[in-house]
């Protein structure tokens, strides 16, 4: 193998292909080791640089170490955030995990532990869809991405969900306030052959992932009055979900 533990160098003995699949029979343990290394130190150089070549070495190193250790691309994660504190390869190797088939009954486990703050739970949607052409659709999440979003969501407090809530439940701003007639909605321009942001927004994820718990999180989120969904209040309670 050609591989060593340097950023940039090849990695020929896992034969990666452009859509992520490996064939890295009858490497040696030498050789795994090697891949290991080399999937640590480019997340490492992330301190220093960042881009589309960084993000596609960690991707095809993930799919490298993926058959021989499922875990480890996780394991990374979740080194990144505790110790690094670099936010986006932690949440980059958890949208790979969810797309490569090997960590997939894993990605549960190690969800939580890495996404700690909404802007975490957006951003794992946002590079798995960058990660499965064509960009132009909304691909759909597997099951292990949707429960462990559904999950973890369901974790934050009100603090966290604070700045996202519709401005229907942050109050009144003294004589100011009135609540103001919808509009349409101002068409934002987007590079050709990519979706929208607002198919990303917390709002908008919430609603594909059918989430209902906390119910009276979702209902500030979705700008709705609480109770107003129909049925009794009573039931799962404000904080079903903890």
């Amino acid at each position: 193998m050609e591989g060593t533990g340097v950023v940039g160098a090849p990695v020929t003995s896992s034969r990666v292909t452009s859509d992520g699949v490996t064939s890295s029979e009858g490497l040696s343990e030498e050789e795994i080791r090697q891949l290991k290394l080399s999937l640590v130190t480019s997340a490492c150089s992330a301190l220093q640089c960042d881009g589309d070549d960084l993000r596609q070495r960690l991707r095809d190193l993930s799919a490298a170490v993926a058959p021989h250790c499922p875990q480890f691309p996780l394991q990374v994660a979740l080194y990144c955030r505790r110790h690094l504190w670099v936010r986006w390869v932690s949440c980059f190797l958890l949208a790979v995990a969810a797309i490569l088939a090997p960590c997939r009954p894993h990605l549960r486990r190690y969800f939580g532990a890495v996404v700690r703050l909404p802007s975490d739970w957006l951003a794992v949607p946002r590079y798995f869809q960058a990660l499965s052409p064509p960009l132009s659709v909304l691909s759909p999440y597997p099951r292990c991405l949707r429960d462990s979003l559904t999950r973890t969501f369901a974790a934050f407090d009100a603090h966290q969900l604070a700045k996202y809530r519709s401005r229907l439940h942050k109050g009144p701003r003294g004589h100011r306030f009135r609540r103001r007639r919808p509009t349409a909605p101002q068409r934002r321009i987007t590079p050709q052959g990519s979706l929208p942001p607002s198919l990303f927004s917390l709002r908008s994820v919430v609603r594909r992932l059918h989430i209902r718990e906390p119910r009276q999180y979702v209902d500030a989120l979705l700008g709705r009055r609480w109770g107003q969904r129909g049925g009794k209040m009573g039931g799962g309670g404000a904080f079903g979900g903890h």
